[in-house]
C-alpha cells in the first residue's frame, strides 16, 4: 500500500497518480484505445461489448467508430452500464474528463452482465473445469480486436484483404499456455524436457528471478517477434511521493511479498461507484489462519461486552 492511502483516497490520487497516472512509465497521453479482453474462451458463448455510461455521455468519435465497428463484426452490446473490473476501470476514474473523452474505452467478453466463471484467478479456479474453452473462441475474438484496432479504410474494397489471426500459432500457443510449458513451440530444437504445467498463482520476482511461466511469456513473445521486451514493475521504486514514508512502504512490500508466495490473492479493480472505493485486494489464507481471526474476533467481542456490562453496573 502506498503510503498516502493512510489519508484518504483523495490524497493519495493527488499525491501518486496526479493527471498522468505517473505511478507506472506508461504514457497514457500516447494511447488512444483501452481494449480489455475478459473470459473470451468459451465457446458455444457470443461475443458482447461493454461500454461504461461515462463514456458514453462524453465519447469520442473514435469511440463511436469502434462500437460501430464490433456490431459489424456481430458483437452484441452488453447490457451493463460500467465496465466489468479491470485496470482502465481505474484508469477512467482517474482520468481528467476531458481526457477520457477523446479515448476509446472498450471490453470484449463472452457474458452479457457477469463473469461467466467467477471463479477465474482465485483458489476455486480448476483446470479441469476448463473443457468448455477452445483455442478457435479466442482466435474469433482476437480476429475482432484486429478490426477495431486496424479498421479498413474508408476506400477499402470488399474482396480486399483484411487482417486476420495467425490461427495455427494460435492452437500453438493454447497448447504451451494450457497444458505444458514445455511445449515444442518454445522449446530448442532436439530438446527433450519434462513436462510443465503452467502456474498462474501470483508470481513475485526475488532477487531479479521470475517464475517459470513468466519466462514461457517471456520466451513466446521472444518467438513471435517481439524482441524489445522489457521487465518493468507495476509501481516503480524511483517514484517519490511527497511527504510520504517511502523506505517504510517499501518494507512493508517485502514482508508482502514473503506472505504472497505461500498465498493467493485476488486484485479488485474497483470503479467509483458506492462512495470512494479504489483498488483493493483481498488476502485468501488458509483456512486455519481465518479460524484464528474468528476466534480473536469472537473473544474480543465478548471482552468488550462485558466490559460494557461491569461499566453500566458500576
Amino acid at each position: 500500500m502506498l503510503e498516502c492511502v493512510h489519508a484518504g483516497l483523495s490524497n493519495c490520487t493527488a499525491l501518486a497518480y496526479k493527471e498522468n497516472l505517473n505511478f507506472t512509465t506508461v504514457d497514457f497521453n500516447a494511447i488512444d484505445t483501452f481494449l480489455v479482453v475478459d473470459q473470451v474462451a468459451y465457446q458455444d458463448a457470443p461475443l458482447y461489448y461493454h461500454v461504461d455510461s461515462r463514456v458514453e455521455t462524453t465519447g469520442s468519435v473514435q469511440q463511436q467508430k469502434a462500437e460501430l465497428e464490433l456490431e459489424k463484426s456481430g458483437v452484441l452490446r452488453a447490457s451493463t452500464t460500467r465496465l466489468p473490473y479491470s485496470p482502465i476501470t481505474t484508469l477512467l476514474d482517474l482520468l481528467p474528463a476531458a481526457m477520457a473523452g477523446e479515448k476509446v474505452f472498450l471490453t470484449l467478453t463472452r457474458y452479457n452482465t457477469t463473469f461467466a466463471n467467477p471463479d477465474v484467478f482465485t483458489v476455486l479456479d480448476k483446470t479441469a473445469e476448463n473443457s468448455a474453452l477452445s483455442p478457435a473462441s479466442v482466435a474469433e475474438a482476437a480476429d475482432v480486436m484486429l478490426r477495431v484496432l486496424l479498421p479498413p479504410t474508408q476506400n477499402a474494397d470488399e474482396n480486399s484483404h483484411v487482417t486476420s489471426v495467425n490461427r495455427s500459432l494460435v492452437e500453438q500457443l493454447w497448447g504451451c499456455f494450457t497444458e505444458n510449458l514445455h511445449c515444442n513451440f518454445l522449446s530448442a530444437p532436439n530438446e527433450v524436457a519434462d513436462f510443465m504445467a503452467p502456474d498462474y498463482s501470483v508470481g513475485n520476482m526475488v532477487d531479479s528471478r521470475i517464475t517459470d511461466t513468466q519466462a514461457a511469456i517471456e520466451a513466446a513473445l521472444h518467438r513471435i517477434g517481439w524482441t524489445d521486451v522489457a521487465r518493468s514493475p507495476a509501481v516503480p521504486k524511483s517514484l517519490r511521493i511527497p511527504h510520504g514514508d517511502w523506505g517504510a512502504t517499501w518494507e512493508q512490500d517485502k514482508d508482502w511479498m514473503r506472505l504472497h508466495n505461500d498465498s493467493r490473492y485476488d486484485l479488485h479493480v474497483m470503479s467509483f461507484w458506492r462512495g470512494n472505493i479504489g483498488a483493493r485486494s483481498t488476502m485468501v489464507g488458509s483456512e486455519t489462519v481465518s479460524l484464528i481471526f474468528l476466534i480473536l474476533s469472537i473473544t474480543a467481542t465478548i471482552s468488550l461486552a462485558l466490559c460494557v456490562h461491569v461499566c453500566v453496573r458500576k
